[in-house]
């Protein structure tokens, strides 16, 4: 209570030295310390949001190259098989994908995107069981999930947002419909 009737003090002071002609730079005082300042400087930036991303974890990203079978086929994905491999996001309507991924990458430590190629370097070979499935080359990937809160330069929230998302690497990860990735 005593910073606030100080700042007040300060205020009317500076207002009535400007009423007497003289400058209202000249009779106000700055803050003791960073922590006096009521807003945070990072986050009142006009427009850019302030993106967070938790919840990382090890998952699968699905690929373009996909082996169905029927039940008893024996399918292989070759050694330098290429698949186009896809990440995943909810959908944002102020934040661009990119900065989220980049976000991402960040919190994961590992390089994460909406498109990758991935390249098979080792083979995959499965029996498929009787009540069938396929067998696809995708990647390592990471789900998790992010925020984004967007201030205007009075440090007001414009806008929250939130969702899920999956990054794709290129890391190839062989996936049995039957079992999961490999």
């Amino acid at each position: 209570m005593m910073k606030i009737v100080k700042y007040v003090g300060i205020v009317f002071g500076a207002l009535a030295l400007t009423a007497t002609g003289l400058s209202s730079a000249s009779a106000a005082e700055p803050p003791e310390s960073e922590s006096d300042v009521v807003s945070p400087y990072g986050l009142c930036n006009g427009g850019v949001p302030d993106l967070s991303v938790t919840n990382v974890n090890r998952a699968y990203a699905p690929g373009s190259y996909r082996l169905p079978g029927s039940p008893g086929a024996n399918l292989t994905i070759d050694v330098g098989t290429s698949s186009t491999v896809s990440g995943s996001m909810s959908l944002s309507t102020t934040v661009e994908a990119g900065a989220i991924f980049a976000s991402a990458s960040v919190t994961a430590g590992i390089e994460l995107s909406a498109s990758e190629t991935s390249t098979a370097t080792y083979s995959v070979n499965a029996t498929i069981p009787d009540e069938g499935g396929y067998i696809e080359l995708g990647s390592e990937g990471r789900s998790f999930n992010w925020s984004a809160t967007t201030y205007n330069s009075n440090c007001v929230v414009t806008n929250q947002e939130s969702g899920t998302g999956t990054g794709a690497t290129s890391t190839p990860y062989g996936y049995l419909s039957w079992v999961g990735f490999v």
